[in-house]
This record gives structure tokens, C-alpha cells and sequence, in this order.
């Protein structure tokens, strides 16, 4: 399995469309204390991925349909896009599971 440099922060970016300015809202992740060896490691990053898409996805958030809509697509986006930029198959595989998505992982 190819080792994740944890010396870094990931950085998530939103829809262009759902900033208030024309670059895509982002938000930092730290990762420098997480051991992605274990799938407690995976799963709190996971947890803060999900935050951070959350606060980077929020002026999506609405009370009609399609402002729902729009929230889940620029959640499902930036979800699906920060978890392929990170490149770790644990975090691959929990990502699928949970979207729902079939779980094979292709290898490098």
C-alpha cells in the first residue's frame, strides 16, 4: 500500500458556483495526527472530510428542493473528489461504502 505523507493539511474545495466570489470556497484538514494505518486513523478522517465539505458546502444549504439538491451535489462533488485527491485505499473503501458505491479499489 503506498504510504500518505501526513505532514500536510488537505484542503477541500466547493463548487465554483456556490462561493460568494468566483474562487471556490476550501477549508484546511489536519492529517498530521492521524495514523491512516489503522481504520480508526481512516474513519476520523473521514469524519473531518465530511465537516469540512459541510462548511464548505453551506451556502448550498437551503429549505427548498433545490437548494437541498444543490447541497447534496456539491457535498457528493467535493466528497467524491477530496477522497480521489487523497489516494488511500482505506479511505477509498469507506468512501464507497458509504455513498453506496460498489468497493473495489483499483490498486497502484
Amino acid at each position: 500500500m503506498k504510504k500518505l505523507a501526513l505532514s500536510f493539511a488537505f484542503c477541500l474545495v466547493a463548487l465554483p458556483c456556490l462561493a460568494s466570489s468566483d474562487a471556490p470556497m476550501q477549508k484546511a484538514v489536519r492529517t498530521s495526527d492521524l495514523n491512516l494505518e489503522s481504520q480508526a486513523g481512516v474513519d476520523a478522517l473521514y469524519r473531518r472530510l465530511e465537516s469540512a465539505a459541510r462548511s464548505v458546502c453551506s451556502p448550498a444549504e437551503g429549505r427548498s428542493l433545490a437548494e437541498k439538491a444543490q447541497w447534496k451535489q456539491c457535498m457528493s462533488q467535493t466528497m467524491d473528489s477530496t477522497v480521489a485527491s487523497v489516494d488511500h485505499d482505506g479511505l477509498s473503501r469507506l468512501h464507497a461504502s458509504k455513498a453506496g458505491a460498489p468497493t473495489s479499489v483499483a490498486r497502484h
